[in-house]
């Protein structure tokens, strides 16, 4: 896996940090594991597994990491679909505008015709 923290790929995956063994006599400072370790600012728990120590704050933190990978995947899914349903609405809007503005048209051809029908039966009525 690279280091690199441009690399996307790296960036999207969900990723704790968990150093074991802090109860050895050789194991590094987490001062020293970060700076090794953690090029990107991953998040990080100090653990002796052995006892049970930081295992369970390990994996609550990975389901944390997890969560917000999958809430800003849904988010720009989410977003992203809006976004086209909102070009959808406007291009539709403008083809309703310009088929407005024909019925319109049509509407007032059609109101002339039914004025001209009305004045006629008026003048049937009358000359009957």
């Amino acid at each position: 896996m690279s280091k690199d923290p441009r690399n996307k790929a790296v960036n999207q995956i969900p990723i704790v940090l968990q150093y074991n063994k802090q109860d050895e006599l050789t194991a590094l400072s987490i001062a020293e594991l970060h700076e090794r370790f953690n090029v990107i600012d991953w998040p990080e728990v100090s653990a002796i597994a052995r006892q049970g120590i930081g295992v369970q704050e390990t994996f609550e933190t990975l389901c944390v990491a997890i969560g917000k990978a999958l809430n800003e995947k849904a988010i720009n899914t989410f977003t992203l679909e809006w976004e086209n349903i909102i070009d959808r609405i406007v291009y539709s809007a403008r083809q309703e505008e310009n088929m407005r503005s024909m019925r319109n048209s049509t509407k007032i051809m059609m109101m002339f015709i039914v004025l001209v029908c009305i004045v006629a039966l008026i003048v049937y009525i009358f000359t009957q």
